[in-house]
């Protein structure tokens, strides 16, 4: 990767990659200026020469001058990049480009930036050192009258220092970007579920949406969301490649991409009640069951374009992501959550409140739950398809090519194919556990509503950690770079365990309340509560080995190997189909019994993967992680003991209070907001134990995470 040398009289900066400039950061290695439109000018100037858009280049001057992170002197040289002797002159308000005169015209093919206010022309340069290790310029003599001299190069950083330095913050960056546009979808996401189960509890509707979304979340989750093997394939591709090269190849993916699953989609549609019989052969054997699988055909059929839609949003996330565009992938499943909640309360207002949500209603209920997810996925794609218009990356031109010769397909294809079908076995075992589950009343939707309040809060921290680390694993596949790849993997394996230990030490003692809190209401009551709440813990302790295999996985993508996770996951389903038969048709052992079955499925799957990757990697030295695993799992223990006892307490006295501040017509709502904010405290609580374990067993992670904090609020250490 290599850096070009813009020169200030106080200090040097670096841009991260010739012509994929999207960060430009300072001597001590803060952001200035993370301006997609930077990006752009770089990469269009280095590949069109002339031809380069005036509209591209209208930057401010906030740029690099403006910026108030930014404290060097307004006269600032900036030189780099290969464009056929360019010249580029930013004045305070935008960016112009010229052709420099033939005396001034720079040597070598490069091309010469001007930064300065108010010059108005180009100082001519004679070389331009564009060497990672060694950052160096020389200026031809003669420069502007009234210019001051570059000034000497050995005041310039050592930049690899910097460069790692801004790696980490990047990092940090790109996860809080990440976890912030999460936390809002997550939100909204149980705002959905909550709307749902009000409107429609654990009856034929929720039921026949469990089994007809099984494949169109599958698709948009794993194939469209940001976590999966389209997204991994894209942004592991890209991140090799330059933006005019990775912008044709985006083209070229989406090509085949639409022509593939525009066929998914339609079979999809005609062969709907083959899908729900295979999935839910149980529901036939009642009336209530039979209604259940009509209302689930007709909404299998509404959602089945929503295949084309994920494969669209999978490639089109990778190329946002490779851009550093973290905010919009993660905000995106909000649309989705958004048109739902629209249409299940249009559909109560059609029918008077919740009058019409009955049973004889119900085909009409299933059939708006439907229309709200598809009209959501197409809003999602609409975003993402004008986002990347706007910031140049790929348009909706359709460009063939072959698969097979391709090259960039063949490359992104050896990944995608097999990451799919992977993801399309774990999905198998989805509907393995769905199939038993018809025979379980009520089973279906009970596991979904489960299932989403373990994975709200899980989702917004994994997509902070995986988003932002999956570049990581990429630039750091090749066989030299391995030592930082065994670091990088150790970080998110114990970044994984940190995320879920936390998480299980609150909701495994608070599952009972926590759905009472979110929601118990209207017609899910308090038989669905103790229905639910058994099956949250079971999913929050199968969470670690969910997300540590996720990890796992990740890495394999990024070294280009998409087979080890595609036999993995074949094995995992044989064995997940032979243990859900045992638990629900030998031992009787209910719902709660799958979630077991999946929970010793995940975590044998990511003991032969990390057994795998360590051989592929000359040795993990996993022996080294046993330490700070077994610390963080005690502390969990302590936390979890810590969370029963203080949400004990806390809703005593809570409760103690309530009737004597609130009159009798509210007290409903003073229970529930008691309760609320009994859960809140005893969170509070746990967090503070699990920390305050990890410090006092001087952990060293907790200490670097320490050190960080610190650093960042920029206390004295």
């Amino acid at each position: 990767m290599m850096a070009v040398s813009l020169r200030a009289q106080s200090g040097a900066f670096s841009l991260d990659r010739a012509f994929r400039c999207n960060s430009l950061r300072s001597r001590g290695g803060n952001p200035v200026s993370r301006n997609s439109q930077w990006a752009q000018f770089c990469q269009q100037a280095g590949t069109h020469g002339p031809i380069i858009r005036k509209e591209i280049c209208q930057l401010s001057h906030h740029v690099i001058r403006g910026s108030s992170r930014y404290k060097g002197p307004r006269r600032t040289t900036a030189i780099g990049g290969e464009a056929g002797g360019l010249c580029s002159k930013i004045s305070s308000n935008a960016v112009r480009l010229s052709r420099p005169k033939p005396n001034e015209s720079s040597r070598g093919g490069t091309l010469s930036l001007s930064l300065k206010r108010g010059v108005q022309k180009c100082p001519p340069v004679r070389n331009v050192g564009v060497c990672k290790s060694s950052l160096r310029t020389e200026h031809a003599e003669g420069i502007s009258a009234g210019e001051e001299p570059a000034p000497e190069v050995g005041d310039v950083e050592e930049p690899g220092a910097v460069e790692e330095e801004s790696k980490e913050r990047s990092l940090f960056l790109a996860a809080g970007v990440v976890g912030l546009a999460t936390v809002g979808a997550k939100i909204l996401g149980l705002g959905r579920e909550s709307t749902l189960a009000a409107a429609f509890g654990v009856g034929p509707v929720m039921n026949a949406y469990s089994y007809a979304s099984i494949l169109p979340t599958f698709l948009i989750s794993m194939l469209g969301g940001i976590n999966g093997p389209f997204h991994s394939a894209i942004t592991a591709a890209l991140a090799r490649r330059s933006p005019p090269a990775g912008r044709a190849l985006v083209e070229k993916v989406s090509t085949l991409v639409l022509l593939t699953f525009t066929l998914v989609s339609l079979v999809i549609f005609l062969n709907a009640p083959a899908l729900v019989d295979l999935a839910a052969p149980g529901l036939m054997t009642s009336a209530e069951g039979a209604m259940t699988s009509a209302i689930a055909v007709a909404q299998l059929r509404v959602m089945a374009p929503c295949a084309l839609l994920a494969a669209l949003l999978g490639v089109g996330f990778g190329s946002l992501n490779s851009a550093g565009v973290y905010a919009l992938p993660s905000l995106s499943p909000a649309l989705s959550s958004g048109s739902i909640i629209a249409a299940v309360l249009f559909h109560c207002w059609r029918n008077g409140g919740t009058a019409g949500l009955g049973p004889h209603n119900a085909m009409a209920g299933g059939i708006a739950v439907a229309s709200g997810f598809l009209a959501g996925a197409t809003l999602q794609w609409a975003v993402q398809a004008a986002t990347q218009l706007r910031l140049g990356l790929g348009t909706l031109r359709l460009q063939w090519a072959n698969p097979l010769t391709d090259p960039g397909l063949r490359e992104v294809l050896a990944v995608m194919v097999p990451g799919a079908v992977a993801s399309g076995m774990l999905q198998i075992a989805t509907y393995t556990d769905l199939h038993f589950a018809s025979f379980l009343p009520g089973a279906a939707a009970a596991l979904g509503y489960a299932n989403l309040l373990v994975q709200a809060p899980l989702g917004i921290l994994s997509s902070a950690l995986l988003v932002p680390i999956l570049p990581l694993f990429a630039k750091s596949s090749a066989r030299e770079h391995w030592p930082e790849l065994r670091r990088r993997i150790r970080q998110g394996v114990i970044l994984a365990a940190a995320v879920t230990l936390p998480l299980t030490a609150i909701m495994a003692p608070l599952s009972t309340s926590v759905v009472r809190v979110l929601l118990q209401r209207k017609a899910f009551d308090t038989a669905a509560t103790a229905l639910v709440a058994p099956l949250v813990v079971g999913y929050q302790l199968g969470a670690i080995a969910y997300l540590i295999r996720d990890v796992l996985v990740r890495v394999f993508y990024a070294l280009g190997d998409g087979a080890t996770p595609f036999y993995t996951s074949i094995a995992a389903i044989l064995a997940n189909v032979v243990l859900d038969w045992l638990a629900v048709r030998k031992f009787d052992l209910g719902a709660q019994g799958l979630i077991l079955a999946t929970l010793s499925v995940n975590a044998a799957s990511g003991v032969i993967l990390l057994a795998v990757l360590s051989r592929r990697v000359n040795d993990l030295r996993t022996e080294e992680w046993v330490r700070p695993l077994l610390t963080m799992v005690g502390a969990a223990v302590v936390a979890a003991y810590a969370t029963a006892l203080s949400h004990a307490a806390a809703l005593r006295f809570l409760m103690f209070l309530a009737p004597l501040v609130t009159p009798p017509t509210l007290m409903s709502k003073a229970t529930w907001f008691a309760e609320f904010s009994a859960c809140g405290c005893a969170s509070i609580f746990s967090l503070a134990t699990f920390v305050a374990v990890l410090v006092w067993t001087r952990l060293p992670e907790a200490d670097a995470i320490s050190v960080r904090l610190r650093k960042k609020l920029g206390l004295q250490l």
